[in-house]
């Protein structure tokens, strides 16, 4: 729900919303390494992966705001975007399949 209210009411705020992000996914990856909600340590393992990797992403998406006017920067910062992305969809896909 939390999510939602981001998406949907703080679309003219994004540092505030990415801030909120962050938040969020501190609150996720305290809760998954504290109560262990999934069945199976693996999915418990994979879903803290996963969470470590969305604060990642909106640690980096704060360089892409525009606070940052260095056209070079937001370019590096862009394409370093896709290769973690790229990064985390191949060890999902690993993880999955072995």
């Amino acid at each position: 729900m939390w999510l939602v209210y981001i998406l949907v009411f703080q679309n003219n705020y994004p540092v505030y919303g990415l801030f909120c992000v962050v938040i969020q996914s501190i609150i996720m990856i305290t809760i998954t390494g504290l109560v262990e909600p999934m069945a199976f340590r693996s999915e418990n393992r994979m879903h803290l992966f996963n969470e470590i990797f969305i604060l990642f992403f909106a640690d980096f998406l704060f360089s892409l705001t525009d606070y940052n006017s260095d056209l070079n920067a937001r370019d590096i910062v862009g394409k370093s975007l896709i290769v973690i992305t790229l990064l985390n969809l191949v060890v999902n896909i690993l993880l999955r399949v072995f």
